[in-house]
């Protein structure tokens, strides 16, 4: 059975980056270009995992990780967030991570360097 991911982001060259790579690896793959939508969607058949953009047009990631994790049914959603404010640089034994809802979750720094994030993605999902 393959892993579903929910991609939240706006920006439509990104989507279609993340989109073709995940795929081509075995993921099954929904998009959500807004937090609103995000949440309707997370909430309605939670995903194995989010890759969320902290910066969205309407909602502030962090904000939508909040309100999902909020409800039981999605709780055990991982989250994996995809930022500019973030760097890759950070030590192995300092990941970086983006605070949601009280929780540090775990970033990758955009531009997305793709065997960065699909490792992120393994270590999480296992």
């Amino acid at each position: 059975m393959a892993w579903t991911i929910l991609i939240v982001e706006d920006e439509e060259v990104t989507i279609k980056m993340l989109e073709r790579r995940l795929k081509s690896e075995g993921y099954e793959i929904d998009v959500a270009r807004d937090g609103r939508s995000a949440m309707e969607k997370a909430m309605a058949e939670p995903p194995d995992m989010m890759l969320v953009d902290i910066m969205l047009p309407d909602v502030d990631g962090a904000d939508v990780v909040k309100h999902v994790k909020e409800n039981p049914a999605a709780k055990n959603v991982a989250v994996l967030f995809l930022s500019s404010i973030v760097s890759d640089e950070a030590s192995m034994e300092h990941p970086p991570s983006v605070k949601a809802g009280g929780q540090d979750y775990p970033a990758v720094a955009k531009p997305i360097n793709f065997k960065t994030l699909l490792s992120r993605m393994r270590e999480i999902l296992g």
